[in-house]
């Protein structure tokens, strides 16, 4: 007996058993889970390169092209493109969609490792990162300081925003964008030193042996042992300004009467490092988190 002389012979069932389907089928669709943003590995890879100071085509050349000669090679690839700016190169590699992620990462890395010894001397680590579209930033905001200190606006957001907004339910990490460290920034007067028969050379070196704490060892007795810190790091510009220059002409001055301080042929400020990248709210200069 076939199905259909079933269905000829009990019409209301058949009526009675396509209705349960519809209805328990439509009440299935409409409780059935969507998720906005799920959770999906695409088959991309980035890799990051930096060469501090390179034009964007020596990035190419030098960087890029070896790079992309070893990755060519990878099983499953389907494009191959990249970014060169000023120091820093992107590399994105798509792959295709039935493409294990995780086991193409460690081939891009391997292939990535082999072609490192064609790169130049100073390039960076490369960073290898698989692109997720949960790991991009959903929210940005807009720090702006009325007073348009960029040293004040940098140090709050990095020492005091950043912790507490890493502390919210939910907060993954914090980006800076528009961000430039503060650093301690020596300016060097070229005739003071030309008189004083120094270079910049000595003032590096004297900065490097001075400014720095040297592990203190133990002071130890019978009955305690105390651990020593030296402090041997300046905390402001003063203490750079303060800071004696002990070396001359790549020698070591060894007269303590005719020692030289940084005071002398320059000065200390503080301030930030090198700004190459500026980020502005409505005109107003800012700082996007």
């Amino acid at each position: 007996m076939r199905i259909s002389d079933v269905s000829i012979r009990n019409a209301v069932f058949s009526w009675m058993l396509f209705a349960a389907f519809i209805i328990f089928g439509f009440i299935s669709f409409m409780r059935l889970g969507v998720s906005q943003l799920p959770d999906v590995d695409f088959p991309v890879v980035n890799v990051a390169l930096t060469l501090q100071g390179a034009a964007p085509e020596i990035m190419e050349t030098s960087v890029v092209d070896p790079v992309e000669d070893a990755l060519s090679s990878v099983e499953g690839v389907e494009r191959i493109s990249s970014v060169s700016k000023t120091g820093i190169s992107n590399i994105t590699i798509e792959f295709a969609l039935d493409r294990n992620i995780d086991v193409a990462l460690q081939e891009v890395q391997t292939k990535v490792a082999q072609a490192q010894r064609l790169l130049p001397t100073n390039v960076d680590p490369p960073v290898i990162t698989k692109t997720n579209p949960d790991d991009q930033p959903i929210i940005w905001l807009a720090l702006t300081y009325e007073k348009a200190d960029p040293y004040f606006l940098m140090s709050y957001a990095k020492d005091y925003l950043k912790n507490y907004f890493t502390t919210v339910p939910g907060v993954g990490d914090i980006l800076l964008g528009g961000y430039t460290a503060p650093a301690m920034r020596v300016w060097l007067n070229s005739k003071k030193l030309l008189q004083k028969n120094m270079a910049v050379g000595d003032v590096l070196q004297s900065i490097n042996s001075q400014h720095a704490e040297i592990p203190g060892g133990f002071i130890q007795n019978k009955e305690n042992s105390f651990n020593v810190r030296t402090l041997g790091e300046f905390i402001d510009a003063k203490g750079f300004d303060d800071m004696i220059i002990n070396r001359r002409a790549g020698m070591t001055i060894q007269d303590p009467l005719n020692v030289v301080r940084l005071k002398e042929v320059g000065y200390a400020e503080e301030s930030l490092a090198e700004v190459y990248r500026l980020s502005r709210f409505d005109g107003v200069q800012a700082l996007g988190l």
